[in-house]
């Protein structure tokens, strides 16, 4: 969190501020994000795990016990993963969905403890949805189909089975709207 903290005090607002790791890396960046005090931007969590965090808070509040509203969480694994199972993985994806949080889970045939460049891709996708400035009710009916849904990815909103711009659109005036 000395990091995030460094960040805001040279003026970098905490919605453009994604954290992120790779295994290890990925566990500290989750556990950071979850008990930051500050609504940051996203968290990327690639090939790693996040075990359930106790704190006088609860995670998810931040310091202050304030309760933070849906972080948009990427977590990508390796289907045959030896050093961290893709169980664990999966099991991130409950644990951190179970804390209200918005998550977009990819796992990736044939990678091990690595990344290919689908997973990348991905990754890139999400942090352009993440940091891309927030959409409007009133915007939404006017912005292209493509353009909606990478903004919907990318805050981690499940489209499957949008086949119409309108779906689109449903999709994303039901998320501004919660």
């Amino acid at each position: 969190l000395d990091l995030v903290r460094a960040e805001r005090a040279a003026g970098v607002p905490a919605s453009k501020i994604v954290v992120g790791g790779f295994s290890q890396g990925g566990h500290i960046a989750a556990r950071a994000a979850l008990e930051c005090e500050e609504q940051l931007a996203g968290c990327v969590v690639l090939s790693s795990w996040v075990g359930e965090i106790a704190s006088e808070e609860g995670a998810g509040s931040g310091a202050g016990g304030k309760q933070l509203s849906r972080l948009p969480f990427f977590i990508g694994h390796g289907e045959v993963d030896p050093m961290v199972p893709p169980a664990l993985g999966h099991k991130s994806n409950q644990y951190i969905t179970s804390l209200g949080n918005q998550v977009t889970f990819r796992t990736y045939a044939g990678v091990a403890h690595s990344c290919n460049m689908q997973e990348l891709d991905d990754v890139k996708d999400f942090l352009a949805g993440v940091l891309e400035d927030d959409l409007t009710l009133a915007e939404v009916g006017a912005t292209s189909a493509g353009k909606l849904k990478k903004w919907l990815l990318g805050k981690g909103v499940d489209i499957t089975g949008c086949l119409e711009k309108q779906d689109l659109v449903d999709k994303a005036t039901e998320f501004l709207s919660k």
